[in-house]
């Protein structure tokens, strides 16, 4: 059976008295401020080394601020430096084909795209000169949406120029909102019309 524990503190050892020019031991563990402990006692901390002098960065030109990434992973150049960008609320998915002959021309074929992200109030117009810029494509004239048969099957869906009337609509206005390839509802899929 071991002793009770108060038999043991008339042989503990108290700390050794503080050296020369040192402050007096803490009182929560015995060793001064900025002590290393080690066996049989403690040691002075050394000096830490001077702190470099550091200088700022330089200020970021204005136009020149770092890309920004959007929901979905969407980047955003432009934005200055210093800014904070507050992104829309509600954004759809677009699948976008790219090729020479869209799907419901050509039945059970493969095809190219890529899925983009979009604020919901952008205007077909707006979308069809962002898809130019985005595709590296100058000759867009229109959009034509894609809608899916199943089997391989697609089927014309609304086509819309940049330059008639129809361009002036939103595309939560077309039924491209946040809801279509998430909610339940199919993606929105839309073919680029070159000129």
């Amino acid at each position: 059976m071991p002793p009770p524990p108060y038999a043991l503190a008339a042989f503990a050892v108290p700390p050794p008295p503080p050296a020369a020019g040192l402050s007096a031991p803490r009182p929560d563990h015995g060793f001064p401020p900025g002590a290393i402990p080690f066996f049989g006692g403690y040691q002075p901390q050394p000096p830490a080394p001077p702190l470099a002098a550091t200088r700022a960065p330089p200020p970021t030109p204005p136009g020149a601020g770092a890309a920004l990434s959007a929901p979905g992973g969407v980047q955003m150049a432009g934005v200055d430096s210093g800014l904070c960008y507050l992104f829309p609320m509600k954004h759809t998915i677009l699948h976008v084909i790219v090729g020479s002959t869209p799907p419901y021309e050509a039945q059970n074929t493969g095809f190219a795209f890529g899925v983009h992200v979009a604020p919901c109030f952008l205007t077909v117009k707006e979308l069809i000169i962002q898809l130019g810029k985005a595709l590296n494509l100058g000759g867009i004239i229109g959009v034509t949406e894609c809608l899916e048969a199943g089997h391989g099957r697609w089927a014309k869906g609304i086509s819309i120029a940049k330059d008639e009337d129809g361009a002036e609509q939103t595309l939560e206005s077309l039924g491209w909102d946040n809801k279509r390839g998430v909610g339940g509802l199919p993606p929105v899929w839309v073919a680029v019309n070159k000129a």
